[in-house]
């Protein structure tokens, strides 16, 4: 199992023996003296990294994150997740052992108010030879597969990702 924990120097006047997490959380801070003990919440197995949320939801509270396993040796590895903090249900996307995806982005359906209402985008390297690299795009909330992109071009494994709406930069 996957524990980490940290500490935190306290700035404020605050109880011993109080836990700072007021959420609906296993995930604990305790002070002790002037130190906080960080633990958090394990939500699923690791094995996984370049985690993002739907940007409508950056700095509130969110449900659903999306990831990319990539050369971890554990469950998630050559696959895209999407985790429910709620329920810590994982949907993986997995092509086979031969296919790495990188960084995954979320794109929020015009209008919709459903926090996983949107697509992911996420470039595909092919590690096979003569095997076309991809964009693969997947429905956000049923992880089905919309469609793809095969290029022509080798996508360097582990690529990062970012999506410019055609919008971005008109004034």
């Amino acid at each position: 199992m996957f524990v980490s924990s940290c500490m935190v120097l306290v700035t404020q006047d605050i109880a011993n023996g109080c836990n700072l997490v007021t959420l609906d959380s296993k995930a604990t801070a305790d002070k002790d003296g002037d130190t906080v003990y960080l633990k958090p919440e394990d939500l699923s197995e690791p094995g996984y990294e370049l985690p993002t949320i739907n940007p409508q939801n950056f700095g509130k509270k969110y449900r659903y994150y999306y990831c990319s396993g990539m050369y971890d040796p554990g469950p998630f590895r050559n696959s895209i997740m999407k985790v429910d903090t709620t329920t810590k249900n994982v949907m993986a996307w997995r092509e086979n052992e031969f296919t790495y995806p990188g960084e995954v982005q979320f794109v929020g359906s015009p209008g919709s108010s459903a926090e996983d209402d949107g697509i992911l985008l996420a470039a595909v390297t092919d590690v096979r030879k003569d095997e076309p690299d991809f964009l693969i795009v997947l429905d956000a909330t049923t992880f089905k597969e919309i469609a793809r992109a095969e290029v022509t071009i080798h996508i360097p494994n582990v690529i990062h990702g970012i999506f410019l709406p055609q919008t971005f930069g008109n004034s």
